[in-house]
Order: C-alpha cells, then sequence, then structure tokens
C-alpha cells in the first residue's frame, strides 16, 4: 500500500519515499517545558532514495560540488490527501540516498530564535554587520514633533510607544548633585520626559521612549514570519504594557530629527529568552502553526476555562499510565536589575511562594518592574514617578562626552534588565505641569488605584490576575501518557490549545493539556498511531480537601550594608548678638545620594565632637582653637535633633569671637554602621554651606 503521508515541495513535487521509511513525528506544546530552550516539533530520520524526481528536488545536493552548507527545502506535509503543516526538509547523504528530518513550527525560526536579539530586529544589517537603525518617524521635525508627543502620550496604546515621565540622576552616567552645596540628588534635574512646562519639549532635558511590549511581540513574530494573535495580547492591561530602558536624547535631538529609533530602547536578550520570558512569567500558551503561519499568544486561564475539548476516549488504545507530577508548589523569585542601585537601597519583592505543599520548585522570573517613588517635584507634593539609579544609554552628538554615550553604531552599551511599567496615559497635575504616568503597581497619581498590578503577589498580582489558574491545575496534575488511533480529522485538531478528553481505567472522562504527540501514519488503515504524554485537568471541586492552591504572602528583601548620614546645624532666629544658637540634627538615608530615607534606624550609635574656631569676619579660613568630644548618643530614627540650642556663634569666647561647628561619626566597634556623607549649615534663610 502506499504511503499515507506525502512530503511535497513548494514547486508541487512530491518526494519519493523509500518504501521502509516511516514519518515519525514529535509535535511539542511549549506549555511544559519551562526548564529549557523553547522547543520545536520535529521528525524522526527518513530516507528519500536517489531517484531523478529527489535529485532535482534537492538541487543534486548528494554530489559535493552541488552542495551549500546547511541546505533545506521547504516542503508541506500531508496526510491522506491532507494538508497538515508547512515545514523544512533537512539532510544529510548516504549511500542509501537523502537522510532527512522534517520540522515544523518554532523548530522553522530556531536559529533566529536563539541567535537574534529583540533589538536587532529593529537594525538593518550586511553579513552580521550593523548599517543603520529602522526609525519610526514621530513627525516633521519642530512644532510638529511637539505637537504628535501630545498626541501619543495621550492615547494608550494607540501607537508603537509613548514617553513615559521617571527620574533617573545617572542617565549621563555620573550621579545628577544640586549645586548649592547640600550634596543631595538633583531631582528635578534628573527628570526623564520632562513636561512641566506646558507639555513642550525642553531642548536641553532628556527624553526617551519606551515601546509597548505588545507591539514588540507583533513585530518580533513579523520578523519570523509570523502573525501573532491571542487574548493575551488583547488583555487591555497587557495592551498597556510598556517595556522599562535606560535609553535617552536631548529634546533638541528628538525636535531635529522627529524620529525614535527602537532598538535603542530596548534590551538585548535574544528572542527565544524574550519569548520564554512571557511564557513562564505570565503562564502565556504559545503556539507557532506553521500551516497558517500565525502564533497564537493565549492567556492560560482563557484556555483551562474553555468548555471546547476533543474526546479521543474512542480512539484511545491503552488506559493512561500515570507518572508523578512531583512539583507542588512553586517559588516564584522576582527578577531584579543587578545594574540598578535602587535594589541596594529599598526594599521589593523578593519572592512569592505559589501551591499547596511544602516543598517547591524555584523559578526564577524573567521579567522585572522599576520601583515607584514619591517625591515633591515642580512645587507640587507626591508626584508619582518609576524611579532607577542605573547608568543610562546617551545617543546622539549632543551628549557625546557623557559616560553613557553610545555611538551611532551602538546600542544598549550599558546593560539593563527586561522589565515592565503599565502606562496610563497622560495627566495633569495643575497649571503648566503635565506626566506621562506609568506605574508599577496598582498606584497612581491623585489619590487613583487601578484593577491590576505588576507585582506578583497581592489580589491584583499578574498570578492572581493572569496565572492562578494555570498554577492551580499544574501544581495538581501529573503526567499521563497514553496510546491511541486518531483518524484524520481528529488529529488534524490537535494543537497546544486544544484541550482532548481522555478516559481512564473505569472509562470515566477526564480533560487533558498535550505535552507531546509522537504519532507515524498507519500504513494499512486510514489513522495514524499517536503517542500522547499531557497533564490532566482534574475537577478540583472532586478532589479530596488540602489540595489548594495558596498564594503566600510575598517575601520582602530588605537591603543589607550600612546606611548613609547628614549632619546639620539649623541656625535659630533670635536677635542676641552676643550669642547664638542652633539644632543639631542628623539625618539617615539609603543611598550614598541621599534621596531615599532610611527605612529601619536600630540603636545607631553616633559620637560627636566639637570644633571651635577663630571668628575673623573675613573670607579667610578660620584657624582651629579647640576640638575634642562633645556627646554619644543612640538614635532609632531616620531624622533625630541630636541636641537643641548648641553653641554656634559666642562673642568674646576666651576673650575672642568664635565659631562652634559639630562633626558626628560612627561609633560601633567597627565602624561599618552608617557614613557620614557631610556636614552643613543651614541659615537662617534656609541656605545650606558645608563646613
Amino acid at each position: 500500500m502506499a504511503a499515507s503521508f506525502a512530503i511535497i515541495t513548494d514547486n508541487g513535487v512530491i518526494l519519493d519515499v523509500a518504501p521502509e521509511s516511516k514519518l515519525t513525528v514529535k509535535f511539542v506544546a511549549t506549555s511544559f517545558n519551562e526548564d529549557t530552550v523553547i522547543k520545536g516539533s520535529f521528525s524522526y530520520p527518513m530516507v528519500f532514495p536517489k531517484t531523478e524526481k529527489n535529485d532535482a528536488a534537492f538541487s543534486y545536493g548528494r554530489f559535493l560540488e552541488n552542495r551549500l552548507g546547511r541546505k533545506s527545502i521547504d516542503v508541506n506535509v500531508s496526510f491522506l490527501g491532507m494538508s497538515w503543516k508547512r515545514g523544512k526538509v533537512e539532510y544529510d547523504v548516504s549511500e542509501k540516498g537523502y537522510e532527512a528530518h522534517l520540522i515544523v513550527d518554532n523548530s522553522l525560526v530556531a536559529d533566529l530564535l536563539r541567535d537574534k536579539t529583540i533589538a536587532e530586529v529593529f537594525t538593518i544589517t550586511k553579513n552580521g554587520k550593523f548599517l543603520s537603525h529602522k526609525s519610526i518617524r514621530i513627525d516633521g521635525p519642530g512644532a510638529g514633533v511637539n505637537d504628535k508627543i501630545v498626541s501619543i502620550n495621550n492615547s494608550v496604546g494607540g501607537y508603537p510607544f509613548c514617553l513615559p515621565t521617571y527620574l533617573n540622576p545617572m542617565a549621563e552616567g555620573e550621579m545628577k548633585i544640586k549645586d548649592d552645596g547640600s550634596g543631595q540628588i538633583d531631582l528635578e534635574g534628573s527628570v526623564i520626559n520632562d513636561f512641566s512646562d506646558g507639555y513642550t519639549v525642553k531642548p536641553d532635558s532628556l527624553y526617551g521612549a519606551s515601546f509597548y511590549l505588545t507591539w514588540v511581540i507583533k513585530e518580533v513574530c513579523s520578523f519570523l514570519g509570523f502573525r501573532a494573535v491571542g487574548s493575551y495580547l488583547n488583555d487591555p492591561f497587557i495592551k498597556s504594557a510598556i517595556i522599562d530602558n535606560t535609553g535617552v536624547r536631548q529634546g533638541s535631538d528628538i525636535l531635529t530629527s522627529g524620529t525614535i529609533n527602537p532598538a535603542q530602547h530596548l534590551p538585548t536578550l535574544s528572542i527565544s529568552d524574550f519569548i520564554k520570558a512571557i511564557r513562564n512569567d505570565h503562564r502565556v500558551m504559545v503556539y507557532f502553526d506553521s500551516q497558517n503561519q500565525v502564533v497564537h499568544f493565549e492567556k492560560s486561564n482563557k484556555i483551562l476555562s474553555t468548555p471546547n475539548r476533543m474526546d479521543i476516549t474512542d480512539a484511545q488504545t491503552t488506559i493512561p499510565r500515570i507518572k508523578r507530577q512531583p512539583i507542588g508548589a512553586f517559588k516564584l523569585i522576582t527578577k531584579i536589575d543587578d545594574a540598578d542601585e535602587m535594589y541596594k537601597a529599598l526594599p521589593y519583592e523578593g519572592s512569592v511562594i505559589i501551591g499547596y505543599t511544602d516543598t517547591f520548585k524555584e523559578a526564577p522570573m524573567a521579567i522585572g518592574r522599576p520601583f515607584m517613588r514619591s517625591e515633591t517635584l515642580w512645587g507640587v507634593e507626591g508626584v508619582r514617578l518609576p524611579c532607577k539609579t542605573q547608568t543610562g544609554n546617551c545617543y546622539g552628538d549632543g551628549l557625546n562626552g557623557k559616560l553613557a554615550y553610545n555611538a551611532d553604531n551602538v546600542y544598549g552599551k550599558n546593560s539593563f534588565a527586561f522589565r515592565l511599567l503599565s502606562y496610563k496615559g497622560s495627566l495633569g497635575l495643575g497649571g503648566t505641569i503635565h506626566i506621562a504616568e506609568s506605574t508599577a503597581d496598582d498606584i497612581g497619581n491623585l489619590d487613583r488605584t487601578f484593577d491590576n498590578s505588576l507585582a506578583l503577589g497581592g489580589d491584583k498580582g499578574i498570578i492572581n490576575k493572569f496565572s492562578l489558574p494555570w498554577y492551580a491545575f499544574y501544581c495538581i496534575s501529573e503526567q499521563v501518557e497514553l496510546q491511541a488511533k486518531l483518524n484524520i480529522n481528529q488529529f488534524m485538531a490537535i494543537n497546544p490549545l486544544q484541550k482532548l478528553f481522555i478516559a481512564g481505567e473505569n472509562r470515566a472522562k477526564i480533560e487533558m493539556l498535550m505535552d507531546e504527540v509522537t504519532f507515524e501514519p498507519s500504513r494499512n488503515s486510514e489513522t495514524l498511531d499517536a503517542k500522547i504524554v499531557g497533564y490532566p485537568h482534574y475537577d478540583l471541586n472532586a478532589i479530596a480537601s488540602g489540595f489548594r492552591v495558596v498564594v503566600n504572602t510575598p517575601e520582602t528583601i530588605a537591603p543589607e550594608g550600612k546606611l548613609y548620614a547628614r549632619v546639620l546645624l539649623e541656625n535659630k532666629n533670635q536677635d542676641n548678638s552676643y550669642r547664638s544658637y542652633a539644632d543639631l540634627v542628623i539625618e539617615f538615608y539609603q543611598d550614598p545620594g541621599l534621596s531615599i530615607p532610611a527605612i529601619s534606624v536600630n540603636n545607631l550609635h553616633v559620637h560627636v565632637v566639637r570644633q571651635i574656631r577663630d571668628y575673623n569676619g573675613d573670607n579667610e579660613p578660620d584657624p582651629v582653637r579647640e576640638e575634642g568630644p562633645y556627646g554619644d548618643y543612640i538614635v532609632s530614627s531616620n531624622r533625630v535633633i541630636l541636641q537643641s540650642n548648641v553653641d554656634r556663634y559666642w562673642w568674646r569666647y576666651g576673650g575672642k569671637d568664635a565659631m562652634m561647628y559639630y562633626y558626628a561619626s560612627d561609633s560601633s566597634p567597627l565602624h561599618d554602621k552608617f557614613d557620614v556623607m557631610g556636614h552643613w549649615v543651614i541659615w537662617v534663610d534656609g541656605t545650606k554651606h558645608p563646613y
């Protein structure tokens, strides 16, 4: 009997197959192999003999002089006259002929998935060398750009990108410090995408685009030759998600060029890692359909809740063999960006345990989220913005010479992790002040809250909103294996998004999601022999009590290491011309830039030395007359008045005018609890001067 399958070239040639050859194909889902690279579907080797028809189809590739390395042929695969998949035949040559195997679905793009980064999708190269960027035009130069940015930021998901307002004092590669002598971070000078002046792009300020996650997914899939569709891409919250980055240009450059280069604003992870991150972190069912050139991105809760399933119980030839699933819980570990100093200064959600057993499998997340801070900016209290303290990536001639500068043929010189924000649109804060608002959680400005958060834990977090049904399914499921004889219609309907009905020993029907199907056509009937491996979707209501999936309270990671302090002499307002006083204050911070107040201060020992200097009333340095211990203190707050009304100026102290200065230090045994970053006098009029 003739083979029940056919391998057909794009020219319509049906390849000759050796009589003893079988087409045994392993058809693989991507949902259950999170520890590996994205698996593809493939056949075991079969033989195409050295016939004239095959030689012509393979371009006489069995002769060395006709070889072109890694030669493959585009084909269509047919079963019993019905087209199943488009694929490629890759072959070696032996005395038998062309020994080949077939690859389909994401195996077709395996090399690109592994070798190309998502940033490279948006560049033009030749022989692997960078030539230019694929740019997106905002509008014509000048006022048109300004007006279009207003439209872009007023729309959530309406354009490929937005320009969200955020803080990064390290955007140019060096910490931006106030020039008032205080040594504090210049927050207003650290605003990226500053729209505080009537939504006008300021020529000397820094601006950078953030691209929507769904747009990047669709563009990457288009690059691979597929069209991206699915419920995940259509979800309103996911459509608001933007990819955080550190790429910036000067406003004058954007106004002049009128363009944005996506590659300069995307992390440099591979396409494979990008898709795996989405699949693993958000539990998205990803299915490359090579027949229709479509990639499906489906929310797992949608697939698990659909009533649609295919009954193959009549096709089963064996009772399912059960293999116990040892994983009953997961510890989801937050993705951090090691280059962002904020992780050393602020507590963050470290991990969440989800499942129903005491033992768990650690699952590092691949997608993070930036920190959020509330600051007083432009005279407005409580402006809440994403923030980072991270060396940026500067582009454009105007920023040449900055430590973070990237030349035209360089992008992402300073790496950054894959992190997401949710963009909320443009928000007016009064008068001319606007921000392009984004958030990493469910809290917005002006006391607003939202329905979703990018946190792992919490009622509004990613787990509860997107992936809890998948964990409930997977943590109590187990692997089963069975064999069946599928008719052609049943086989054509099987895919990783299609639930199956299978039967156990007592013929009770249970839903199952496939992991792998290994099949080959039967030579003596119009069926396909299939070995199916999958995970049953048990009826949770029928399971004994105790099988309960729990999202535990997130673990909080507190920063380790020393704190940072500044000492203030706050002069008192008084009429006494013979003697003046000040309050001696110490403040503790998490970061050396003194921008983040310390969260926890417990019994820190502070030693104070007083220095008395002659006061000559000129600008020359005053000689020190006396110096010695003044006091020892124990503090447990991030701002403490060590002592009120300490001497500041004394007329005729010891017969000569004198000024008093106070210096604090860490008096713990190892002097490792805090560093004093400086001492300042605050005059009555509010001006600050270091001493």
